[in-house]
C-alpha cells in the first residue's frame, strides 16, 4: 500500500490510509508478541470498546424511539448516532459474538441483556447483508458444534423467538419493537435503485472498468472512494457514485491491483485456517463466528481491509484469538503423564521436615 502511492490518483489519501494501516498492522502484531498470549487475553482489551459500542446502541435506540433529528436514514431505517444504518449492521456482528463469548468468560448475565439490545438495532436497521452473514455463520458453527454445545444456542434463539412472538401479538401497540414483516423481512423483496443489491451491481462495474485501466498496481489505496465520486465518473457514466465500492474483496483488488492479490490471498487463507481449527466449545468459539460473519459481510460492504472506523480493530483483533488458539498444541499424554509424577514425587520430598529447605 506504500508503494502504491508512487501512482495513485490521490497520494495525499492513500499515504493517510497506509499510515492508518500500519497502526493497525502494528496494534494487532505487537498485541500477539507482546500482550496476548490467550483469546482470554484478548476478550478483556475488548471488553470496553465492546461496552462502548452497546451504549452507542441504547441512545442509538433511544434517539430512534423519541424520534429525534438524524436518528432515522432517508429509507426510514434506524441509524441513531451513525450516519449510516449499515454501519450498525456491521457493529452488530461484532458485538452479538462477542456478547456470547464475554457471557462464557465472565457468566454475567449483563452480556446477554447486551446482546438483546445489539439484536434489536440490528433488526430496526433493516441491514440485510448482517443478518445473512450471522445466519450462515451461526449454522457454520451448529454444524461443528457438538449437542452439548449447540444446544444452548438454539434454546437462546427459540426462546427469544418465542418471547418476541408473544409481545408481538399482546403487547404490541406500547413496545417499540421492530416489526419484522413490514421492516426487516420486507427489505428482502425490495429492489432499492432498481436492483435488489440497490446499485451495487453497477458500482461494480463501473469499479472493474476503473481498473482495468490500472491493472497491475491499481488506482492506489484507499482512492477508490474519491475516484467514483469524482467528476471522471460523472462525465463517463453520467451520475456520480456512492463513496464505496462496497465490497472490500473487490475495493482491495482495484486499489492495489495484481501486485495486491497475492497478499490477499494468503491473509484471507491464514484467517481462514485459523478460524476453522477452533473449537466451538472455546472461549474463542463466538469470535470465530464473528470472523466467519465478518469475511461473508465484506461481500457487500468495505470495512475489513479499511480504516477509520471501529470494524477492523475490533474484526481482526477476533481473528488474532482464533490464532492463538488455533496454534495451541495439545501435549502428548505420556508427556503428561511424566510431569504430573514428577510434580507428586516433588510435593511429597517437599512435605518431609528438613527435606523441604533443601527443595527449596
Amino acid at each position: 500500500t506504500g508503494v502504491s502511492t508512487l501512482w495513485s490518483m490521490d497520494p495525499v489519501e492513500t499515504a493517510a490510509q497506509t499510515v492508518m494501516l500500519t497502526c493497525l498492522v502494528v496494534i494487532i502484531q505487537g498485541g500477539l508478541t507482546r500482550r496476548w498470549s490467550t483469546p482470554e487475553d484478548v476478550l478483556d482489551d475488548l471488553t470496553g470498546p465492546f461496552w462502548l459500542i452497546t451504549a452507542s446502541f441504547v441512545l442509538s435506540l433511544v434517539a430512534f424511539w423519541t424520534g429525534q433529528p438524524g436518528a432515522t436514514g432517508y429509507t426510514g431505517r434506524m441509524q441513531g448516532l451513525f450516519n449510516n444504518p449499515n454501519v450498525v449492521g456491521m457493529l452488530t456482528v461484532l458485538t452479538l459474538p462477542l456478547a456470547w463469548a464475554l457471557f462464557r468468560q465472565t457468566r454475567s448475565w449483563l452480556y446477554p441483556v447486551a446482546g438483546v439490545i445489539s439484536a434489536v438495532a440490528l433488526l430496526l436497521c433493516g441491514s440485510r447483508t448482517p443478518i445473512v452473514a450471522m445466519a450462515i455463520a451461526l449454522v457454520w458453527f451448529t454444524l461443528r458444534s457438538p449437542l452439548r454445545t449447540a444446544a444452548p444456542v438454539l434454546y437462546a434463539g427459540a426462546l427469544a423467538g418465542t418471547a418476541y412472538l408473544f409481545a408481538i401479538f399482546v403487547f404490541r401497540a406500547p413496545l417499540p419493537l421492530p416489526d419484522l414483516q413490514e421492516g426487516t423481512l420486507a427489505r428482502f423483496a425490495q429492489n432499492e435503485g432498481g436492483t435488489a443489491l440497490n446499485l451495487r451491481d453497477v458500482i461494480w462495474e463501473v469499479s472493474l472498468d476503473l481498473w482495468a485501466q490500472h491493472p497491475l498496481g491499481g488506482l492506489g489505496y484507499g482512492a477508490a472512494p474519491g475516484v467514483l465520486t469524482s467528476d471522471l465518473t460523472f462525465s463517463t457514466y453520467g451520475f456520480t457514485i456512492p463513496p464505496s465500492v462496497h465490497n472490500g474483496y473487490l475495493q482491495w483488488f482495484i486499489e492495489t491491483g495484481l501486485l495486491g492479490l497475492l497478499p490477499l490471498l494468503a491473509l484471507l487463507c491464514v484467517t481462514v485456517a485459523a478460524v476453522y481449527q477452533v473449537p466451538a466449545a472455546s472461549i474463542a468459539g463466538p469470535m470465530a463466528v464473528m470472523a466467519v460473519a465478518g469475511l461473508l459481510l465484506q461481500v457487500t460492504e468495505s470495512a475489513t481491509f479499511g480504516t477509520g472506523q471501529p470494524f477492523p480493530y475490533l474484526f481482526w483483533a477476533c481473528v488474532a484469538a482464533c490464532t492463538l488458539t488455533a496454534s495451541r498444541r495439545v501435549p502428548h499424554p505420556t508427556a503428561d503423564r511424566t510431569q504430573t509424577t514428577r510434580s507428586h514425587h516433588v510435593d511429597a520430598h517437599a512435605q518431609i521436615p528438613g527435606r523441604a529447605r533443601r527443595h527449596r
